[in-house]
């Protein structure tokens, strides 16, 4: 085995240890309290829940995409168990099956900025393992992989199984404008799509929802991240590691 390939094996098996010690302490601080329970990486969301939304008898609306499987790396897992409504998006028929198992509020769609039918998208697997309980297709499937994702960590990504599959998209108004077209307000936006953050964005009206939070997955702290949404009078409030957090300008 070349060095590179145990250094990815290591580095996988340190991710997939780590977010199992994530549910062993959910599973502990469940037994006391279910609002302790959070998912998402760097707990992201349970400085959300303290920050902005500090009230458990609120119950407010979660929109996730890329939103992978329901409870591993999940940002809206822990609001859903609050009583909010969260819808998904993700364009992975496996993920999209998880989540319907579960009955929970998924569209298979891969949201960007222009709308197409049948177009390639790119699912790169470190196994075939799809559940909450292991890390399979959480890296870097993508509408085309970018070079900087390509090259990351060494070019890990050389070490995953790739395949295209043809899914549709769409902006994301239109995704809620058919689908949930009673949804008024968002609380809480989440986007970790691998690089096309600003492309959905650029398909989003935060206004129309009154969107109060945003957070934005920028692996490589790219200032346009922030400029974009300073364009659109939204604000950096905080970077928990690559999550960037926005909120409107006041």
């Amino acid at each position: 085995m070349s060095l590179r390939k145990l250094a990815f094996v290591a580095r996988r098996s340190a991710a997939s240890a780590l977010f199992q010690g994530m549910r062993l302490r959910n599973y502990i601080f469940g037994k006391f309290d279910k609002r302790r329970r959070f998912y998402a990486e760097f707990f992201t969301d349970r400085y959300i829940r303290k920050t902005f939304f500090p009230d458990f008898s609120y119950r407010g609306c979660v929109v996730e995409v890329g939103c992978a499987t329901p409870e591993l790396l999940s940002m809206s897992q822990h609001f859903r168990e609050s009583g909010w409504r969260c819808i998904g998006v993700e364009p992975n028929p496996r993920f999209v099956a998880l989540h319907k198992t579960r009955g929970n509020e998924v569209f298979q769609y891969a949201a960007a900025d222009f709308e197409a039918d049948d177009y390639d998208f790119v699912v790169a697997e470190a196994n075939e393992g799809y559940s909450d309980h292991q890390l399979s297709a959480h890296s870097y499937s993508s509408l085309t992989i970018k070079p900087e994702f390509a090259d990351y960590k060494g070019g890990a990504l050389r070490n995953f199984k790739q395949t295209n599959i043809k899914v549709s998209v769409r902006r994301l108004n239109d995704i809620l404008s058919v689908h949930c077209p009673d949804v008024s307000t968002i609380d809480l936006l989440a986007i970790d799509v691998k690089g096309y953050e600003l492309e959905v964005m650029r398909g989003f009206t935060p206004a129309r929802y009154k969107t109060k939070v945003i957070v934005l997955e920028n692996l490589f702290h790219d200032k346009a991240y922030t400029e974009y949404m300073k364009s659109i009078r939204y604000l950096l409030q905080k970077k928990i590691h690559y999550n960037y957090i926005y909120v409107p300008e006041r």
